[in-house]
């Protein structure tokens, strides 16, 4: 390769990653802006999504009488089951919906500065799923304490499932935010 092809190179390499030091700050901020108008601030990320489990729970397990059966022929915890399920899908709802509307949300910064706007999406998403797994790696450490075990295996492949659902988030949050400028 010739000096003028490996600069090129270099320099779309620079253009492709330059916003994404922007990401820091920008995920920084937006988790302030969230919860700057409340009371309990940061520890909404806890107890919003608690009070609604315990709702879901309350209703399903102790009012249906709803059971999850376990493959040896007993339950499973109703509870752990609705954990398991509902806080990825906290994570994934909330970090689409807020992506979404990151670029109309905005747009005065839009109209006056030029960078890609990519990166209101994508910080979105970052600092839902960073607020979001906070209360997800506590309830893992709680069912894995609980279990007595935890293999290196399940925990990598919690981390690739947790990752995957990320680019997932990123990948709908960053077509519908594109798709909300025109509709």
């Amino acid at each position: 390769m010739n000096r003028w092809a490996k600069r090129r190179a270099d320099e779309l390499i620079g253009r492709l990653f330059a916003p994404l030091r922007l990401i820091t700050p920008f995920v920084l901020r937006e988790i302030r802006e969230q919860y700057i108008g409340s009371r309990l601030g940061l520890a909404w990320t806890l107890i919003q999504p608690a009070l609604m489990v315990l709702l879901y729970w309350l209703v399903f397990a102790k009012i249906m009488n709803m059971r999850v059966p376990a493959g040896n022929g007993s339950d499973a915890p109703f509870l752990v089951f609705l954990l398991s399920a509902l806080l990825p899908w906290f994570a994934f709802s909330e970090g689409t919906s807020r992506a979404t509307r990151a670029v109309l949300a905005k747009r005065n910064v839009v109209k006056h500065m030029q960078f890609t706007l990519s990166i209101f999406p994508l910080s979105a998403v970052v600092a839902t799923t960073a607020t979001h797994g906070i209360g997800y790696l506590l309830f893992l450490a709680g069912y894995f304490i609980w279990l007595g075990d935890a293999s290196l295996g399940q925990i990598a492949g919690l981390a690739v499932i947790f990752f995957l659902q990320m680019v997932l988030t990123i990948g709908l949050g960053l077509a519908l935010s594109s798709l909300a400028v025109f509709i």
